[in-house]
């Protein structure tokens, strides 16, 4: 890390003024976080909730399948999925964007991560997976409108889009933009922050747009990003092994929980699973580590 990021992360840390979740982390444990709660008060959206603890619309709701309705829900307590399972160790470096879990991961240095809920490509428009890294950033960015974005946008509503919209208030890129090496897909602001944590976007990852300024501060071109689609995370804390199971991105994955825990052992990691754990994990499909068992 350069001496002027670390002396921006500092900074940011001593003033309060850093808005994601920052964590410290180490070769000994896999987990970050510790889950919190809330209470639902009068006005509470699922919006408004994931916007105060900084997680994902659909992060919220899975951690929360007995609320079905936040409206009706005044005096019940929530759960909020603020402790999660590190991507591999051998991405922790630059950012990793997992799509399935709608969130990204930023590792600033061997020791630091910060984290921060994302909105992802919809149906038919889903954000690729792939390893590359930022090529640039821009403050301001202009947007210039892919052809099929200014078809589907005609198509749907009889309505032209420019082909460029200059920054401002009417700018999906929002105020900051972060260029990848995989052709068209940014991470950017928005100007509809209620949309994230939802599959909503046309293959780009969106951003809370008080976290985008932060990244975008701390990233630096050539960083390495990663998009990955892992719904099925295994970590070990405090000798007890954890499973983190979320919706996958493309329907129909397999489950791989067993393949995983064979691998460890076999690589001389050794751990001892209940499977009724498990299974319960896999049922419940939450997104919140749970542990299923020991190491050694």
């Amino acid at each position: 890390m350069s001496r002027l990021k670390y002396i921006l992360v500092l900074m940011m840390l001593w003033s309060g003024s850093l808005h994601a979740a920052t964590y410290r982390y180490n070769g000994y444990s896999d987990l970050i976080g510790e889950i919190q709660y809330h209470r639902v008060q009068n006005h509470d959206s699922w919006e408004s909730i994931g916007y105060y603890y900084d997680v994902g619309y659909l992060e919220l709701r899975r951690a929360n399948p007995q609320i079905r309705n936040i409206k009706k829900a005044k005096g019940k307590v929530l759960l909020i999925p603020t402790r999660h399972i590190l991507p591999e160790k051998s991405m922790r470096k630059g950012i990793v964007v997992n799509l399935s879990e709608k969130r990204l991961y930023y590792f600033v240095d061997d020791y630091t991560v910060v984290t921060y809920p994302i909105a992802v490509g919809r149906s038919g428009w889903k954000s690729p997976e792939f390893t590359g890294y930022i090529t640039r950033t821009k403050v301001g960015p202009s947007w210039r409108v892919p052809k099929s974005i200014a078809d589907y946008h005609y198509k749907k509503y009889g309505e032209r889009l420019p082909e460029v919209v200059s920054p401002g208030p009417d700018n999906p890129l929002g105020n900051y933009a972060i260029y990848t090496s995989k052709a068209r897909i940014l991470i950017h602001g928005t100007n509809q922050e209620s949309l994230i944590g939802k599959e909503v976007s046309s293959g780009c990852i969106r951003m809370y747009n008080r976290n985008i300024a932060e990244l975008h501060a701390l990233v630096q071109v050539r960083d390495p990003v990663h998009f990955i689609t892992t719904d099925e995370k295994v970590g070990i804390d405090s000798g007890y092994l954890y499973y983190e199971k979320t919706t996958p991105y493309h329907r129909g994955d397999d489950i791989e929980v067993y393949e995983i825990i064979n691998k460890m052992n076999r690589e001389g990691q050794p751990v001892r699973v209940d499977r009724g754990l498990v299974e319960e994990a896999l049922e419940k499909n939450t997104g919140i580590p749970l542990a299923i068992g020991i190491t050694g």
